[in-house]
C-alpha cells in the first residue's frame, strides 16, 4: 500500500497526496480528473463587451454556463460600484456551484478570470 501513495505522489503532485492522507475513506472522489485535457473555447462577446472564454475539460457545452459566470460577476462588480467592499476576489454563484473571481496578470494585459470552486478544471476568463 505504501509504494502504490508514493506511486500517486510521484505522479499527480503533492496535492494529491494532501487529499488522499485528509480525506475519509467515505468520501467521494474529487470531481478534477488530473489527466483530463482543457481546451479554450471562445465563447463570443459577453458583459460589457468582454470575450467570454470556457476553459473546460467539457467542449463547447460549457458557453452557455461561461456566459452566466460572465453575467453573475459583471452584476456583482456593478453592485460593488453602489456601496460594496471593494474587495479584489469576488465570488458568484452560478449553476449550484460557487466560482471564484480575481484579476490575473495577462501577456501584455490582465484579464479577470473565474475558477469554479467545485471542479478548479473549469474556468472563465474574461479578456479585453
Amino acid at each position: 500500500m505504501r509504494s502504490m501513495r508514493a506511486a500517486a505522489v510521484a505522479l499527480a503532485g503533492g496535492a494529491t497526496l494532501l487529499a488522499l492522507t485528509a480525506a475519509p475513506s467515505s468520501a467521494a472522489a474529487p470531481t478534477v480528473d488530473p489527466g483530463a485535457a482543457t481546451k479554450a473555447v471562445n465563447c463570443g462577446t459577453g458583459w460589457n463587451g468582454l470575450s467570454v472564454v470556457a476553459v473546460t475539460t467539457k467542449g463547447s457545452s460549457a458557453c452557455g454556463t461561461a456566459h452566466r459566470v460572465a453575467n453573475a460577476y459583471g452584476d456583482a462588480v456593478q453592485a460593488k460600484h453602489h456601496g460594496g467592499t471593494g474587495r479584489k476576489v469576488v465570488v458568484v454563484h452560478v449553476d449550484d456551484a460557487r466560482w471564484k473571481c480575481r484579476e490575473r496578470q495577462g501577456d501584455p494585459n490582465p484579464y479577470t478570470e473565474c475558477v469554479n470552486l467545485k471542479d478548479r478544471a473549469e474556468k472563465v476568463q474574461l479578456v479585453s
